[in-house]
């Protein structure tokens, strides 16, 4: 280490030296704030929760990202969970990637109240802890079928209740617009 700040001293110019040092500075104390940031969400942003978030709820908002952009609804659904799974199964992947579809995030995190007071909406397939969601009211779709057993019925399930969420949004954004 020595040897590199003594070459540094000798050869490099001094204006680099001290650029180097401002630029490290701000990465270090700009770490807290990245932190922070990435548990919060877009104020245009539903989030779709299931216990493992490596299914229903990534196949959830995969398909409500496709209607949403067909309908030019400036929305975005990700995923969550309250007991998050290491990696997305491959069945699901390969199932998803037959309808076109592709998972919204490929880290599965848990669900932070932050997070739901910030979003639309909040969906979910299970009952959620409160230490997850906090006091925010959530939509709860109970009684899917389990997709890892049976995913098209899991997806038709998904779809008809993420067909009538984004009808009933639609609905609202387009009585808004209009007065």
């Amino acid at each position: 280490m020595r040897s590199i700040v003594q070459y540094l001293k000798v050869s490099a110019p001094r204006k680099l030296v001290g650029a180097g040092i401002i630029l490290v500075g701000m990465s270090i104390a700009s770490t807290p704030l990245l932190a922070a940031e990435s548990s919060a969400v877009a104020p245009n942003t539903v989030i779709f929760v299931c216990k493992y978030g490596s299914m229903k709820s990534q196949m959830a908002a995969a398909y409500f990202n496709r209607v949403a952009k067909e309908r030019g609804l400036q929305l975005t659904a990700i995923s969550r969970a309250f007991a998050p799974d290491k990696v997305i199964p491959d069945m699901i992947r390969e199932n998803m990637a037959k309808e076109g579809l592709a998972p919204t995030n490929e880290t599965i995190t848990s669900l932070k109240p932050e997070e739901a007071v910030g979003a639309v909406s909040v969906v979910s397939f299970d009952e959620l802890p409160n230490e997850n969601i906090g006091q925010t009211k959530y939509i709860h779709w109970a009684n899917s079928p389990l997709s890892k057993k049976d995913y098209w019925g899991a997806m038709d399930f998904i779809k008809k209740h993420v067909d009538e969420q984004v009808a009933k949004i639609d609905s609202k954004s387009t009585t808004v617009g209009s007065r």
